[in-house]
């Protein structure tokens, strides 16, 4: 591939390990936060919802850092990987404020 064509994959892999280091930062910000609150007190399904919403935020940082790699060489899959679980993600805050708007 000449450069030219190269800079797309190039930047998507630069951006998507960005994106997966804060995706991360912030799940593991909001599972730390939950902890804290929660320490001592009995499970739940509110505290088990929590604890899920920890885990859809590190998803997908941590396919993003993943496919960083592959992304970097223009792989298809790694293009697909990152969308599948990115909307994963975004499938979940909006049925989040769905829940919350009602």
């Amino acid at each position: 591939m000449t450069s030219l064509v190269r800079w797309p994959c190039r930047l998507a892999a630069v951006v998507a390990v960005l994106v997966g280091v804060f995706l991360l930062l912030g799940g593991w910000g909001h599972l730390s936060a939950v902890l804290e609150t929660r320490a001592g007190q009995p499970f739940d399904y509110r505290f088990v919802s929590l604890l899920t919403t920890s885990g859809i935020l590190m998803f997908p940082g941590v396919v993003s850092l993943l496919a960083c790699y592959w992304l970097w060489h223009g792989k298809v899959a790694a293009y697909v990987s990152c969308l599948l679980s990115a909307s994963a993600l975004m499938l979940s805050e909006v049925l989040h404020d769905a829940h919350f708007a009602t």
